[in-house]
């Protein structure tokens, strides 16, 4: 249990950074590094000899010392002739699963981050930073692996030479030094016409974008699933549950949305709907009410419905 935590405790303050928006690969791999350098450190005889002491002393009260288990002779038909390890001491026998714990949690790390793709995420990712604070350099690795996803290699040497004089207009001077392809990618949305001359380095954003380096924002979304579409929400259709999903996850704009226009258009469709609802004017005490109607609307797809409850709204007074 101890060694649990001391190994798991440190590993989640990695998958906790690695989690967030702003993090990028580099830094990212920056931490699995430094973690797998904090458990290499563990696998030494002195650090087990301060755990076990530990341990024990702070188990004094609590339970026995510790014994070796009963040892269970081998069956015989299982019984190839060979002699099985017998630990001489508890501390022994502690001290094989202190070492195996470590060697696995190491290879794991290893295991996850040691990949050939994050590799080339990470080389993008440094290729487009550096060359956002000027300073471009295109390595002979990454430029056999752009060709393959059809960019033009001349084209985007004289590309990159404009990008950080594009953030610095985009921004109006107030980034000095980039450090996330966030800040590259919004400078590029700002205009049509920036993504037009930037054309190669728009396309180098996009397959960064397009690989998966953390599974985390799938699981965000399956467990926002969960949520949405409850037992008692069964035998919601696909388009509700796509609206409801699609409110839910991205809230910072359904914040943003103007509920005066999404009711005002729903009514105009038709002169049917139009002599039901009228025109919603948004004052103080109608904001909410309208808000209930979007909701209801995006929730809601039985029209017979939604004019029986537009019907009852047209006679509240505000």
């Amino acid at each position: 249990m101890k060694l649990s935590f001391v190994v798991f405790s440190a590993a989640e303050q990695l998958s906790i950074n690695l989690q967030a928006k702003d993090t990028t690969v580099g830094e990212g791999l920056k931490g699995a590094h430094l973690l797998q350098a904090h458990v290499s450190i563990l696998r030494s005889d002195s650090k087990f000899s301060a755990f076990y002491e530990d341990v024990l002393q702070s188990s004094q009260e609590l339970t026995d010392e510790p014994v070796l288990p009963r040892y269970r002779k081998i069956p015989k038909r299982l019984d190839d002739g060979s002699q099985p390890h017998r630990f001489t001491s508890p501390e022994e026998r502690y001290r094989h699963a202190y070492f195996e714990v470590l060697e696995q949690a190491c290879g794991e790390i290893e295991r996850r981050f040691d990949q050939s793709d994050l590799s080339v995420v990470q080389k993008i990712e440094s290729f487009l930073i550096e060359s956002a604070n000027g300073q471009h350099t295109l390595c002979p690795e990454l430029h056999q692996i752009l060709e393959k996803d059809h960019i033009d290699i001349d084209q985007l040497y004289f590309q990159i030479a404009m990008l950080a004089d594009t953030i610095n207009t985009a921004f109006g001077g107030s980034i000095k030094t980039v450090t996330n392809v966030r800040i590259i990618a919004d400078a590029l949305n700002q205009s049509n016409i920036v993504r037009g001359m930037l054309n190669e380095v728009d396309k180098l954003v996009q397959v960064y974008l397009t690989y998966l380096v953390t599974s985390a924002t799938a699981e965000r979304s399956f467990s926002s699933l969960r949520r949405i579409k409850t037992f008692l929400r069964s035998s919601m259709t696909a388009q509700r549950l796509n609206n409801l999903f699609f409110l839910y996850v991205h809230k910072s704009f359904t914040d943003l949305l103007d509920l005066e226009k999404v009711a005002n258009d729903f009514v105009s469709v038709n002169t049917h709907r139009i002599n039901y609802f009228g025109h919603f004017k948004v004052n103080y005490h109608s904001s909410l009410i309208i808000y209930i109607v979007v909701v209801y609307l995006v929730c809601n797809s039985h029209e017979e419905c939604t004019i029986e409850l537009f019907s009852i709204l047209r006679d509240v007074k505000y």
